[in-house]
């Protein structure tokens, strides 16, 4: 919040709330803030940025852009997008790799982890992080800095809702198919979910999201909005089944600046094609 008041920016919390709070709004507000801090005349993660970000925390850029992996046939199938390598996926990368890769405004890493990022960001050495909302209690030193929650921008103003992605860290249960009582089974883990849906999500929203990750009440209100737009693609959800490939395509052509977007598409959906037909099968 430092920042954006030196340097007398916009306040995120009112482009949110004006719904003016778009990707190249961000990438306008992060621009301008490097410092080489070392003074060896690298760009390296340990330099000041306006934003940063890694291979494992970029994926809420494409999601957040109304784009989807996969979609349903009119028989109920799963099949492959026309998101996925639609020009919008394309500007996205653009958008971003001219801040990662063709300036210094920002700073991508192809690790999997967003270590350097957050501690970037708890040494006010940032302005823009994409990371879990966890960051905001557990990373090192990050008490010392007055910092805002706002959901992942849009990609235009003309996109009617902000876009939540759905994190790795969850858990799905299922039936095994040699269950000897699957109706029963049905009914005790629909019981659970009903009553975690109802009691457990709310407690757990209300008192640790809404209160020990936020510090203020504009910033609950942020959380408002960014659990309201959670969205669930079936294609990253089942990633691990498809190879990787719905959530490595937007992480390889963030990393090589897009130079391959054109020339993996008929590779990738056929393969994601034969995959999905295994993934269909295994419902039928």
């Amino acid at each position: 919040k430092d920042t954006i008041i030196d340097r007398n920016l916009e306040s995120p919390y009112d482009l949110v709330l004006d719904g003016k709070w778009t990707l190249p709004k961000m990438m306008e507000m992060a621009s301008g803030l490097y410092e080489d801090l070392n003074g060896n005349g690298v760009k390296e993660d340990t330099d000041k940025f306006g934003f940063m970000t890694s291979r494992l925390h970029i994926d809420p850029f494409y999601f957040t852009a109304g784009l989807r992996t996969t979609e349903r046939d009119a028989e109920g199938n799963m099949i492959v997008s026309d998101d996925f390598f639609s020009e919008i996926h394309q500007d996205v990368v653009k958008i971003i790799s001219d801040c990662v890769h063709h300036s210094n405004d920002g700073f991508y890493t192809t690790a999997s982890s967003g270590v350097p990022a957050q501690k970037a960001f708890a040494e006010g050495r940032v302005l823009f992080i994409c990371d879990r909302a966890r960051t905001a209690f557990y990373v090192e030193g990050i008490e010392r800095i007055d910092f805002g929650v706002i959901p992942t921008p849009k990609y235009n103003e003309a996109q009617e809702n902000y876009i939540t992605t759905l994190g790795f860290p969850f858990s799905l249960y299922c039936i095994p198919i040699d269950n000897e009582n699957p109706e029963d089974a049905s009914i005790i883990l629909e019981c659970l979910a009903s009553e975690s849906y109802r009691q457990v999500t709310p407690a757990l929203f209300e008192t640790t999201m809404k209160v020990k990750y936020a510090s203020d009440e504009t910033t609950s209100r942020m959380y408002d909005i960014i659990r309201s737009t959670v969205s669930f693609d079936l294609g990253r959800i089942y990633y691990d089944s498809l190879s990787n490939y719905t959530v490595s395509v937007f992480r390889d052509n963030i990393a090589n600046g897009g130079e391959n977007f054109g020339s993996m598409k008929k590779t990738v959906i056929q393969v994601l094609e034969k995959l999905l037909e295994k993934v269909n099968e295994a419902y039928k």
